[in-house]
């Protein structure tokens, strides 16, 4: 999808003219965009998979969820996978360079199809792992009660913002819906 017809889609979906004005509706915090940009508050930074949060999954240390993320998409007992789990922020995203359009990926051995639903539960355990490791990034959630969760990535443009094309493995919604599910489902605890 041209990054255009996304953004208009996602403006339609908010009732928003523009990129700008749907930027600064989310500065309201009347929904929380999740993200890593230097203008958002520690809720948002907290909550981004780029965030450093060292969790273990499946007997592995990680640094962050993106380092999971990207990890994942290099092969098992590789050297590449293994430089990729030490990394947040920044780093841990370009780690992921050039392996984009890969159609599997394997974990524990097990090929799963990118994008797939398999693949999207993998996504929510390295973030229950992340939260259950993180106790004040736990709370960090919990705190944020009800409140609607967006992954709406914009430009740093300072006077005239663009949103940018949504992930090819995860969208956004999907994205966000794990954070508040898990808000629920631990909640609950």
């Amino acid at each position: 999808m041209e990054r255009k017809v996304f953004e208009a889609d996602t403006l339609g979906e908010y009732n928003m003219a523009s990129a700008t004005e749907l930027y600064n509706f989310l500065q309201t915090g009347k929904i929380i965009n999740i993200g890593m940009h230097p203008e958002h508050n520690e809720i948002q930074k907290q909550l981004s998979n780029l965030y450093p949060s060292p969790f273990k999954l499946d007997g592995v240390e990680y640094a962050s969820v993106e380092a999971f993320w990207m990890s994942i998409k290099y092969p098992e007992n590789s050297q590449r996978r293994e430089e990729v789990r030490k990394l947040s922020g920044v780093a841990a995203k370009l780690a992921g360079k050039g392996m984009e359009n890969i159609a599997t990926i394997q974990y524990l051995w097990k090929d799963i199809q990118v994008g797939s639903e398999e693949h999207h539960a993998l996504l929510k355990r390295a973030i229950r792992a992340k939260l259950e490791n993180n106790p004040k990034i736990l709370k960090t959630l919990l705190d944020t009660w009800d409140t609607k969760l967006v992954h709406i990535v914009f430009t740093r443009h300072i006077d005239k913002k663009y949103i940018l094309h949504d992930s090819k493995t995860i969208p956004w919604e999907k994205f966000a819906q794990i954070y508040m599910e898990l808000r629920d489902e631990l909640r609950d605890k």
